[in-house]
């Protein structure tokens, strides 16, 4: 089957881990360059990263990416630490 696009995000900052590391298969952070790699199979993720751009606290932030990347099959941020610290770091 046909592959969804990957997309590049930003960090606010750069993130105190200085290795890129690979979160599922084909997806990278790349903290010390302050992206990562996502993919949107269903057209969710710009919309609930949309709501993001007006400016949130930092709790919404956290849920917001926490769920844009639950909607990557096979990831569950809360059960595994890295996922956990790119929710808090984006």
């Amino acid at each position: 089957g046909e592959s969804p696009p990957v997309f590049r995000g930003r960090f606010d900052a750069e993130g105190a881990i200085a290795e890129d590391w690979e979160y599922t298969p084909g997806l990278w952070a790349r903290p010390a360059h302050g992206d990562y790699d996502f993919r949107d199979g269903d057209g969710r993720a710009p919309l609930l990263l949309r709501s993001l751009g007006g400016g949130c606290d930092l709790e919404e932030t956290k849920r917001v990416v926490s769920e844009v990347l639950s909607a990557v099959d096979g990831l569950d941020p809360k059960s595994s630490p890295a996922l956990q610290l790119l929710a808090d770091r984006a």
